[in-house]
C-alpha cells in the first residue's frame, strides 16, 4: 500500500469507515522506511508473537489459517506488531535534542491526579451533597453511585490516577488549582454542570522522571502524524 494507492481508493476506504487509519499506517510506514527503523530482534520478534497468539487463545496447529484467512505472511504479522515499539524509537530519536521545549509545550498533557469528583445539574443538590460529604453522612462514590450513574461522561466518583488530559479543560484547570485533601465547595463549570471536588494526589510532570520524556516524544510524534494527515486529506480532496 502506497500513498498513491490510497489516494486512487479514497472514495472506497472513506465510505467503508477506514480511510484515515489506512492513511495513518501508511504515514507511519514510510516515516519508519526513510529512516531505517529495523525490526526488533529475533527473541523480541518470537516474544511479540508469542503474546499476540495467547491472547487470540490459538494453538500452534490453528495460527497458519487464522494468517491464511486475513492472507497475512508472519513477516508481516510481525511488522504489524512491532509498529507501535518502531514507531516510538522513531519518535525518540526525532526529538530527542528538543526535549525542554518539548515539555513546555506538553506539560499539562502530563500532569496527573487521583481525585474525588461530582457534577450534577441542579445547584441546590449539589449543596446539599457538598454539606453530606463535609460532616461525613456519605462518601464521594456513593453519592456518585446514588446520583451520577445515568451519566457516565461526567466522570463522577474516585478517580484513580490518571493524566489531567482525559479531563474537560476547565476541569482540569480547577484540579490543578485545588489543594489536595480540601474538599471544594460547588462550583459551575457551564450551565447544568456543577462541580463538587477533592483532589487527593496531584502529580506534576517531570523530566526528571524517566517516563515523561518517551511520552513527550510520543505526543509530538502523534502531533505530527496529524498534521501529515490533515495535509494529505486536504491535498488530496482537492
Amino acid at each position: 500500500m502506497t500513498l498513491s494507492w490510497l489516494n486512487g481508493h479514497r472514495a472506497t476506504l472513506a465510505r467503508s469507515g477506514v480511510l484515515r487509519q489506512a492513511l495513518r499506517v501508511e504515514l507511519i510506514e514510510q516515516s519508519l522506511a526513510d529512516d531505517q527503523i529495523p525490526l526488533p530482534d529475533e527473541q523480541q520478534q518470537q516474544a511479540l508473537l508469542r503474546d499476540f497468539w495467547q491472547r487470540q487463545t490459538l494453538p500452534p496447529e490453528k495460527q497458519a489459517s487464522w494468517l491464511r484467512q486475513r492472507h497475512l505472511s508472519e513477516a508481516e504479522l510481525i511488522a504489524m506488531l512491532s509498529r507501535p515499539q518502531r514507531w516510538r524509537q522513531w519518535c525518540s530519536q526525532r526529538w530527542a535534542h528538543s526535549q525542554e521545549a518539548l515539555f513546555l509545550k506538553h506539560k499539562n498533557q502530563l500532569d496527573q491526579a487521583s481525585i474525588a469528583l461530582l457534577r450534577l445539574e441542579d445547584e441546590g443538590l449539589a449543596r446539599e451533597l457538598y454539606l453530606q460529604l463535609q460532616e461525613g453522612e456519605a462518601t464521594v462514590q456513593e453519592l456518585a453511585e446514588r446520583y451520577c450513574r445515568d451519566q457516565p461522561q461526567r466522570q463522577a466518583g474516585q478517580w484513580g490516577h490518571r493524566p489531567l488530559i482525559e479531563l474537560p479543560p476547565a476541569l482540569a484547570d480547577m484540579v490543578r488549582s485545588s489543594p489536595p485533601g480540601k474538599l471544594r465547595e460547588p462550583v459551575q463549570l457551564a450551565a447544568g454542570d456543577w462541580v463538587i471536588l477533592r483532589v487527593e494526589r496531584f502529580e506534576a510532570a517531570s523530566l526528571n522522571d524517566p517516563v515523561v520524556p518517551p511520552r513527550l516524544y510520543q505526543l509530538e510524534g502523534d502531533a505530527q502524524l496529524e498534521a501529515w494527515m490533515e495535509a494529505w486529506l486536504n491535498q488530496s480532496g482537492n
